[in-house]
């Protein structure tokens, strides 16, 4: 008997007190998410392709496609 309350305590979790230190006191305080930065300085300007680039893109991946389809088994 006195091993089972030994053990009882040991595992005893207490779920209704916790610490202060573990959780901010503000949103400002919490660390920001991987990858985002506040000023922007993170964000890249992407140049859109030309047109032919897109439709030789396009074709290029309408013929891909086309061959998969055609190798593909019955």
């Amino acid at each position: 008997m006195a091993v089972t309350q030994n053990l009882a305590q040991k595992w005893k979790l207490d779920v209704i007190s916790r610490s202060t230190a573990l959780r901010p006191t503000s949103a400002s305080d919490s660390p920001n998410p991987p990858g985002y930065f506040p000023s922007g300085a993170g964000a890249h300007h992407v140049a859109e392709p030309s047109t032919r680039d897109t439709q030789q893109q396009q074709q290029h991946l309408l013929t891909k496609r086309a061959w998969e389809t055609a190798l593909a088994p019955v």
